[in-house]
């Protein structure tokens, strides 16, 4: 596959952090994964959008946005020990100071 060329620009911070996806091929997936947290995690109008659940015995889930979609909000129930990634890059979390978080992902 060609190397992602996707651009995250974040803004926010707290418990709310928003996100600007820019040049992604699409589909975009987003991939969510820990090692030795536990997060219940969810992604609106996805597959993912009832949710599941992270944990060291289920480390990852990745799911496909719909190219329809241009907005969708992922939902981190634990933000700490929580990797994401979008279009293949890995988003900066640091700015989430709260336990739980919400990103806004806007892709373009």
């Amino acid at each position: 596959s060609e190397p992602s060329t996707a651009e995250l620009t974040t803004s926010g911070g707290g418990s709310n952090l928003e996100v600007m996806v820019t040049g992604a091929s699409k589909p975009v997936e987003v991939e969510l994964s820990v090692t030795t947290a536990t997060s219940w995690v969810s992604l609106s109008d996805t597959d993912l959008a009832g949710g599941a659940t992270l944990s060291p015995e289920n480390t990852t889930v990745t799911v496909t946005v719909p190219e329809t979609v241009t907005n969708t909000t992922l939902t981190l129930g634990v933000v700490e020990g929580v990797t994401v990634r979008v279009a293949g890059q890995e988003l900066d979390l640091s700015a989430l100071t709260d336990q739980s978080g919400y990103i806004s992902l806007t892709i373009e």
